[in-house]
């Protein structure tokens, strides 16, 4: 059995193979989605496993009642932290070495993806 220090490991052999063949990537395309199901009632749907933390942030700005946030909607890149759970580190803020990026997403991470989904829900 591989331990998950050897994974983690191995994981970053590959990063640092990618980096210097050029292939890192410091970003991932995020795509959103929003579905009106009638003048308030709202469906948004987001790529990857997203923390509950940040739909029930979405839900505030949009209206608790009104509105149903879905997570692996648009295909799944890894785990999207809110800045709490980024800032925690553990699982949350090391996801990103399983989909070969540069490094942790940023804090900014949470407003970014807030401020898209606002955009994406202009009515």
């Amino acid at each position: 059995d591989i331990s998950e220090f050897d994974l983690k490991k191995d994981l970053a052999k590959g990063i640092v193979k990618a980096s210097k063949e050029g292939r890192i990537k410091n970003y991932i395309p995020f795509y959103v989605s929003v579905w009106y199901l009638d003048q308030k009632l709202k469906i948004i749907g987001l790529e990857g496993e997203v923390v509950h933390a940040l739909g029930k942030k979405i839900k505030k700005v949009f209206g608790d009642n009104e509105t149903i946030v879905l997570g692996y909607t648009n295909g799944v890149q890894c785990y999207i932290g809110d800045k709490e759970a980024l800032a925690q580190g553990g699982y949350e803020g090391t996801a990103f070495i399983f989909r070969s990026l540069h490094g942790p997403f940023v804090p900014e991470t949470e407003e970014l993806i807030i401020g898209s989904v606002i955009s994406a829900g202009k009515y």
